[in-house]
């Protein structure tokens, strides 16, 4: 039986579609790498789940609360 083989090669034939989904990130005031990376992060898994050629342009505006703490 060469059924499931020819199956195989024709799944592995199959272009893997890719998220057309972008994110143009920008900021008004300086923030911290750490802020950038993680609006890329999020980014990215909102990409991961769209197949559109969408373009999103998103302005990051990060603020510290003053007076809490992690403790």
């Amino acid at each position: 039986m060469h059924r499931p083989l020819s199956l195989i090669l024709v799944l592995a034939a199959v272009p893997v579609a890719q998220a057309g989904l972008h994110f143009n990130f920008s900021s008004s005031s300086p923030v911290s790498a750490e802020v950038t990376d993680a609006f890329q992060q999020a980014g990215q898994r909102w990409s991961d789940q769209f197949y559109n050629d969408i373009d999103v342009n998103v302005r990051i505006g990060f603020h510290s609360l003053k007076g809490t703490s992690r403790n």
